[in-house]
C-alpha cells in the first residue's frame, strides 16, 4: 500500500453527521469521535470501518494538491447529512473536481425496514425500494449516489452486497461479526511507465477523464435507445466490454450498468475474477468451445451462443458439476444458467461452417434440449443481423421465429439482437436485449 506502519487514521465512529480534520501522523491515542474524517493536503492516510453501512472515500484537487475525505454512511447518517457535510468541508479545504466512491454496503433488496422508517427516508431520492421478498426496504447505496451526484461530485460504485456475500462481514447476516475497510491514502508515486503516474494529479485526472468519456458515450446510447424504444417496452442493455480493462467495468458499474457480455471465455473469466462479489451480471456472447462450459458457468449468468445439442450438453454437464462443487463447499446452488438459442440468418441451404448459429430449421430440437435440462433455462433467440443485409429484414425473421418458439416455449421470450450499428433495427422488431460494445467503450484496443 505505501503507507507508512502505524499512519492509518481511524474514528469512533456514532452514526453521526460530525467531520474531523487530521493532519499527518496520528498522536498515541488519538480517535476522533466523528464520522468522516478530512485531511485537507491528502497527506494522512484514512480508513472507514463497515459491516452493512456505506464506505465513502472522497478526493479531490486543492490548491496546494490532493485533499481526502472518508465517510460512514449508515442510514441515520444518510438521513443527517453525513455525506454532504464531508462535501461541504471538502469544498472549504479548497477541493475541486471531487469524486467518491462508494463501497459494498447493504443493499436495496435486503435491507428491510418497517414501513415507518422507510417514510422518514422518503426525501432521499432513490432510498425507497422493496426487498426481493416483496417488503419495504432502503436502498441506501442508491441514496448516497443520488446525494452525491446533486452536490456535482462524480461517483463510482464498487459493486457488492453485505448480506448476500459471505466474503464481506454482515452484522444483519452474523451478528455478532467483524468490519472491513475503505481506505484512501496517497502513495508516494513511481517514475513514469507504461502504467504508472508521476503524481497523483495525473492518476486522478487519468480515472475521471476515462469514467467522464464512458459516461458520455453511455449516456447517448441510453438516449437512442429510448428513442428507439418510444411506445415500446425498452430493451435490457448489454456493454460488451471485449479487450477492455476490468477497470472500465467497474468504472461501467458505478455509472448504473448492471449486465456486460464478453466473447473470449479466458478473458472473460478473468474479468468476473477480478470483480468478484459484485452485483453484474455476466452474459457469454461469443462462440463457445464445450470443454470451456465448466469455467463459463461459474460466472455467468447466461450464454447467448448455444448453436448445437453437443454444447447443450455440456453446459448442463458443467451445472450439474458446478452445483455438486457448491453443494460439498456448503454454498447455495447457483441459479439455471439462461441459454439463447443463436440462429444463422443468412439465405441459402450451403451455409459457411463454423460462423455459430443453428439453422432456423433446428431451432425446436434444441429448444427441447435445453428445456430437458434441470440446470438450463430456455430465455430466448439471439442472432446477428448477416454482413450486408438489410437489419430489419434479419430481425423481422428473428420476431417472427421467436413467435414460433414462445408458442411452444412460452417463456422463452427474450431476443437478443441488435448492436451499435443497428439497434434501431432490432428494437423496432422486439429486441428485449441490445450488446452495445463500442458506442459505449469506444475503438477497441490495440491486441497485441
Amino acid at each position: 500500500m505505501d503507507v507508512q506502519p502505524e499512519s492509518l487514521r481511524f474514528m469512533e465512529q456514532v452514526h453521526s453527521a460530525d467531520v474531523a480534520l487530521v493532519h499527518g501522523l496520528p498522536a498515541a491515542g488519538e480517535v476522533p469521535v466523528a464520522d468522516a474524517l478530512l485531511s485537507p493536503d491528502g497527506s494522512a492516510p484514512l480508513a472507514v470501518m463497515v459491516a452493512d453501512c456505506l464506505p465513502v472515500v472522497f478526493a479531490g484537487m486543492g490548491p496546494d494538491g490532493a485533499v481526502s475525505a472518508a465517510a460512514h454512511a449508515g442510514r441515520r447518517g444518510l438521513l443527517d447529512g453525513i455525506l454532504t457535510h464531508t462535501v461541504t468541508a471538502l469544498r472549504d479545504a479548497g477541493a475541486t473536481g471531487i469524486q467518491a466512491w462508494i463501497g459494498p454496503a447493504v443493499c436495496g433488496k435486503c435491507y428491510e425496514v418497517p414501513e415507518e422508517m422507510l417514510g422518514q427516508a422518503a426525501h432521499l431520492p432513490g432510498a425507497s425500494s422493496r426487498t426481493s421478498w416483496g417488503t419495504p426496504a432502503l436502498d441506501l447505496p442508491a441514496a448516497a449516489r443520488n446525494q452525491l451526484l446533486s452536490q456535482d461530485v462524480s461517483v463510482q460504485m464498487v459493486p457488492g452486497c453485505t448480506m448476500e456475500e459471505p466474503r464481506l462481514f454482515s452484522h444483519r447476516r452474523d451478528a455478532p461479526t467483524g468490519r472491513f475497510a475503505g481506505l484512501i491514502w496517497q502513495p508516494r508515486w513511481p517514475g513514469p511507465g507504461p502504467t504508472e503516474y508521476s503524481t497523483i494529479e495525473e492518476a486522478m485526472s487519468t480515472t475521471t477523464d476515462r469514467a467522464a468519456d464512458l459516461q458520455r458515450r453511455l449516456e447517448r446510447v441510453r438516449h437512442r435507445i429510448a428513442a428507439a424504444a418510444l411506445g415500446r417496452t425498452e430493451p435490457e442493455l448489454i456493454v460488451v466490454t471485449k479487450y477492455f480493462p476490468a477497470s472500465d467495468v467497474a468504472l461501467l458499474a458505478g455509472l448504473g450498468v448492471r449486465d456486460v457480455g464478453e466473447n473470449k471465455a479466458q478473458e472473460a473469466e478473468a474479468k468476473a475474477a477480478e470483480l468478484a462479489g459484485s452485483d453484474l451480471r455476466w452474459h457469454f456472447i461469443g462462440q463457445l468451445q464445450t470443454n470451456k462450459a465448466k469455467s463459463v458457468v461459474r460466472y455467468a449468468s447466461a450464454v447467448h451462443s448455444v448453436d448445437r445439442p453437443g454444447l447443450v450438453a455440456a453446459l448442463g454437464k458443467a451445472m450439474a458439476a458446478e452445483n455438486r462443487r457448491r453443494t460439498e463447499a456448503g454454498e447455495p446452488e447457483r441459479a439455471p444458467v439462461d441459454c439463447y438459442l443463436q440462429l444463422d440468418l443468412r439465405a441459402g441451404e450451403d451455409l459457411e461452417p463454423g460462423r455459430g448459429g443453428a439453422r432456423p430449421a433446428d431451432m425446436l430440437e434444441l429448444a427441447a434440449a435445453v428445456s430437458a435440462d434441470p440446470g438450463l433455462s430456455l430465455a430466448g433467440l439471439m442472432a446477428v443481423a448477416p454482413l450486408g443485409g438489410d437489419p430489419a429484414e434479419a430481425f423481422g425473421r428473428l420476431q417472427e421465429l421467436s413467435a414460433d418458439l414462445t408458442a411452444r416455449y412460452p417463456q422463452a421470450a427474450g431476443i437478443s439482437a441488435g448492436m451499435s450499428q443497428d439497434l434501431e433495427a432490432a428494437v423496432a422488431h422486439g429486441a428485449t436485449h441490445l450488446r452495445i460494445g463500442s458506442d459505449v467503450l469506444g475503438p477497441r484496443p490495440a491486441v497485441g
